[in-house]
């Protein structure tokens, strides 16, 4: 609770030091709804920054993290649409095509490199996450890589907490059909 009490001092390091304590959550929360890295560091930025105006409200380290991760789901996904709507109006217009055939990169070649594996290895329960439906990622999300409990996520994404026990024992059984039919690659 140090650290929170020295950024409402407008302290601006403490400030930084809080942020790369939760870095990593923050980042992969963006991730759920972003690819490019631009993307995720406008969502981060507009969300970082809200939450420095904020801080002051912030009673606990946990307060803050879960208000921010909040923000980060809110404005990723209403980025998200956003960008779907005007990718959708851009082929209507015909101002862009797509070629289904392209791939950026091909996984098939990295199988083999130990790195890869490693690094497969390390993501499985990211790899879930983003393998499950859309609508149930920031649950699976706070759930299993931020650790939140069901009351705090209720609060964040403003469901009851039953409502978020039934979609986290969705999430497990489509976990549970993943693991079972191999569809996500281990």
């Amino acid at each position: 609770m140090e650290l929170l009490q020295e950024v409402k001092k407008s302290n601006k390091q403490a400030f930084i030091d809080l942020v790369e304590k939760y870095n990593h959550i923050f980042y992969k929360a963006a991730r759920l709804y972003f690819i490019s890295d631009k993307d995720v560091y406008a969502v981060l930025e507009h969300a970082l920054s809200k939450a420095f105006r904020e801080v002051v409200n912030f009673k606990t380290e946990k307060e803050f993290l879960c208000w921010t991760l909040r923000t980060i789901i809110v404005y990723g996904s209403e980025l998200k649409q956003k960008y779907s709507k005007d990718v959708d109006r851009k082929i209507r217009n015909k101002e862009f095509s797509v070629n289904i055939g392209d791939k950026i990169t091909s996984t098939e070649s990295m199988v083999d490199n130990a790195e890869y594996q490693a690094y497969r290895r390390a993501s499985v329960v990211e790899e879930y996450i983003t393998s499950i439906e859309e609508g149930f990622r920031p649950i699976a999300f706070l759930y299993y890589y931020a650790n939140l409990t069901t009351d705090e996520i209720g609060k964040i994404l403003k469901m009851s907490e039953f409502a978020v026990n039934n979609k986290l024992k969705s999430i497990r059984i489509k976990i549970y059909e993943m693991i079972k039919n191999k569809e996500v690659d281990l």
